[in-house]
């Protein structure tokens, strides 16, 4: 087994999702332990082959098994642990009937990982947020660090919601322990400040009661967020979640025609690399980063590359805005796509290159290694 200096040890949340895996993926490269949360104990295998396929880092790897919405174990997987990647947050493809399902788990759980990485003495913390937590309801949209959605104001997805709160609420967890000092005791009621549903705020109210005492007082946990667009690149175990599944569509011909969406889009390397660089850099502190391409582009751009790199089924079309109107009346993949339907999002990249060494991945590189990877599981 290889050697080599470790510089602390880093719990991953949601470390089965495919930015946890990367996540967890550089981490080892980087020379961290890893210590990654599932709620089902029968992935453990399979995420540790894909994080470390070669086994040259088997003695730094751990996992526990923790619940977005439960206290239990929290307490016990930050322990021993210099830095947190909060990168878990609920995702289902077709919007829910209560939108509680998604603002709910993503409120709670951010607010939960903070509060026990406070009180465990975490040194910093580095959530992942989205764009869609940036961009609110305007179709032509330029993205800068001070940009935000309101889901109160903004008629937006319930995902789109819950990327929003869920942020808002580990700023103001943030603020609230600057403002005190670093110390955070009593309940975390009012910690969203309004800007998040209350009932979320009431619900971790009552869990914080007796553990937030003299355990949460002391130095300022540092904060940093990653907020990516759609998240393409290659599939370390073969899942295919829902960008990549877009992908595969074009590949087999079973997406003829793509939604006029124009967005800055994400390699998940890139965002694994940015979450990595953050723990140690001290000018990321306290402030939140656009991880995508610098330029934008269309889901026919994603067609496009395929089909130059001979995925003849690949067709750059772009769908009628009616017809996939017509569309969302009886599917609800397509219901929950339609408040990106006509979108074009470009983004601020210079903070991000300023603070971090680093340089996105090419977006055809990004396209072609995605499908590289889905068809070697597939073969």
């Amino acid at each position: 087994m290889a050697k080599t200096n470790r510089k602390g040890k880093v719990l991953v949340t949601g470390v089965t999702g495919f930015v946890g895996q990367h996540c967890a993926e550089r981490l080892l490269h980087h020379g961290y332990e890893m210590r990654g949360s599932m709620r089902n104990p029968s992935k453990e295998a399979l995420v540790r082959n894909a994080i470390d396929p070669n086994g040259n880092h088997q003695e730094s790897i751990e996992f526990c098994h923790l619940d977005l919405l439960r206290d239990e174990g929290w307490e016990e997987a930050m322990k021993g642990c210099d830095y947190v990647l909060h990168v878990a947050s609920p995702f289902y493809i077709n919007e829910p009937k209560d939108e509680q399902e998604f603002i709910k788990p993503a409120v709670d759980g951010t607010l939960r990982a903070m509060r026990f990485a406070k009180q465990a003495g975490v040194k910093k913390i580095v959530v992942t947020s989205s764009l869609v937590a940036m961009v609110g309801d305007s179709k032509k949209a330029h993205l800068t660090q001070e940009s935000w959605t309101d889901p109160e104001r903004h008629k937006v997805s319930a995902y789109m919601k819950s990327k929003a709160h869920a942020e808002r609420a580990a700023w103001d967890f943030y603020e609230k322990q600057s403002e005190e000092g670093g110390s955070i005791g009593g309940s975390m009621g009012g910690s969203t400040r309004g800007n998040t549903d209350g009932g979320m705020g009431g619900n971790m109210g009552g869990s914080t009661s007796g553990n937030t005492n003299g355990n949460m007082a002391g130095n300022k946990m540092e904060l940093t967020v990653v907020n990516p667009g759609p998240i393409f690149g290659p599939t370390l175990t073969g899942h295919i979640g829902a960008s990549l599944e877009i992908v595969e569509n074009l590949m087999t011909g079973k997406m003829p025609q793509q939604p006029n969406v124009v967005y800055a889009m994400s390699d998940v390397r890139d965002i694994a690399e940015i979450h990595v660089q953050a723990l140690e850099n001290e000018r990321s502190n306290g402030k939140r980063f656009i991880v995508t391409t610098e330029e934008s582009y269309a889901f026919t751009d994603v067609a496009r590359v395929l089909q130059e790199s001979g995925y003849e089924k690949a067709t750059p079309k772009t769908a009628p805005s009616f017809l996939l109107k017509v569309l969302s009346l009886f599917k609800p993949d397509v219901k929950a796509m339609m408040p990106l339907v006509d979108s074009h999002v470009t983004v601020d990249l210079s903070p991000t290159l300023a603070t971090f060494d680093w340089q996105p991945v090419a977006f055809e590189q990004t396209i072609r290694d995605t499908a590289k990877s889905i068809a070697s599981f597939r073969s």
